[in-house]
């Protein structure tokens, strides 16, 4: 006698609730992008520079332009050691990229930064109510009129 398969199969006889688990898994997330030298050397020292703010000043700011100099002035043998790490960085990241991509995986585009403080909006300039509106330019205009 012939035994039927206790599982569900498909015409090509993979197993339907493992296809069904794979359907509902969740899609594999992008891989972030990896920090630089720069962004290395500044998570570093961030500490450091934090207590050296002066008081009144935003620390952020003070800090980000503290390290820019202190970056520009190491020699190439002190910076060294922070381009390998984003050169290690950046090859694992090209790794993961290509293991997303042919696991089906899209990229998503960059979402353009939210105007904030730092970031200039236009402005609408105010209009004035008593200006009467343009007349209605057309054949319609001129029946109207």
């Amino acid at each position: 006698s012939l035994k039927r398969p206790c599982k569900a199969q498909d015409a090509s006889g993979r197993d339907l609730l493992f296809l069904m688990a794979l359907a509902r898994a969740a899609p594999p997330e992008q891989p972030k992008q990896p920090m630089n030298a720069f962004h290395m050397y500044l998570a570093s020292i961030r500490n450091s520079l934090f207590q050296q703010a002066p008081t009144g000043e935003n620390m952020l700011a003070w800090s980000g332009k503290k390290a820019a100099e202190l970056w520009h002035a190491l020699s190439p043998e002190e910076r060294a050691p922070f381009e390998t790490k984003a050169a290690e960085g950046r090859k694992d990241y090209n790794l993961k990229l290509q293991s997303f991509l042919l696991s089906g995986g899209t990229m998503k585009k960059k979402k353009s930064a939210a105007p904030g403080p730092g970031r200039k909006r236009k402005r609408r300039l105010h209009r004035d109510e008593a200006k009467p509106k343009k007349p209605t330019a057309g054949a319609y205009g001129i029946f109207l009129n």
